[in-house]
Formats: structure tokens, C-alpha cells, sequence
């Protein structure tokens, strides 16, 4: 399946809902930005969670710990790279801006949502849209 029309989708889906279109959209994750290897994910392990696999967001300067439930993730989210996050691509995303500034003036807490009626092939991408596809930017 072509992945960049899934984030396509999820772009002009995204600009039809703040558009006044009702549509269903569902929490795909929720993220903490939090300190360098996230070590408050000790404090979730002692609660009785299980850990799934860190990822590291490539392009992006960011790397996780992730926490994964039925239907949705905890993702406890960090900045490795300052450059990579303000990149003109992430820019938008205020990443950098928001990790730097978590503890002071900028909320470190994210919602994610994705179109409830997501096909599984796109679902398998999580919300990976750092930014709207060339042909949609205008």
C-alpha cells in the first residue's frame, strides 16, 4: 500500500474536521515529553505496565519508550536531537521548542488521533505525518 496516500488522507481528513465536517476520529496515542531516556517509565513499570519496544523517529530527533493498551499508546517522548526536531519538516510539530521548555512554560502532554475507520495499513503507521504532503501545501 502507498503510505504517503494514508498520510495524505489523514491530512485532508484532518483539514475537513477543522472545517466544521463532523467525522470520527478516535485517540491513537497520547505522549509525555519527558527527560533524556524517559526515566519515569520506572515508575509505570512498578505500577504493573508493560514496556513495548523504544522506537527512535528518524528525521525527526525524537526516540520513546512506549506503554501500548488495547486501543491506544503512552508514549514518553524525548528530543536526541535539537537540529532534527526544528528541521522545516517537524518545525510545525514545536518538538524542540515544547521538550526544551517542558518544565517551564510549555505543556509536555500530546494527543494523537487518527480517523476511526483507518484501514489497518495506515493504522500500522501511527500518526507518522510530520507535516502536510507537498501537493496539499498551499
Amino acid at each position: 500500500m502507498d503510505h504517503s496516500r494514508c498520510l495524505e488522507l489523514l491530512f485532508v481528513d484532518t483539514r475537513l474536521q477543522l472545517a466544521g465536517v463532523i467525522m470520527g476520529y478516535e485517540i491513537d496515542h497520547i505522549f509525555v515529553l519527558t527527560d533524556t531516556d524517559a526515566p519515569s517509565a520506572g515508575a509505570l513499570l512498578r505500577l504493573g505496565l508493560t514496556e513495548g519496544p523504544p522506537n527512535r523517529h528518524a528525521g525527526q530527533g525524537t526516540a520513546n519508550r512506549r506503554f501500548f493498551f488495547d486501543n491506544a499508546m503512552l508514549e514518553l517522548l524525548w528530543v536526541e536531537n535539537v537540529d532534527e526536531a526544528s528541521n522545516p519538516a517537524t518545525r510545525p510539530l514545536r518538538l524542540a521548542d515544547r521538550w526544551i521548555e517542558r518544565s517551564t512554560t510549555a505543556s509536555p502532554f500530546g494527543i494523537c488521533s487518527a480517523p476511526a475507520m483507518q484501514t489497518p495499513s495506515c493504522r500500522r503507521l501511527g500518526l507518522m505525518s510530520i507535516g502536510p504532503p507537498s501537493s496539499l501545501q498551499g
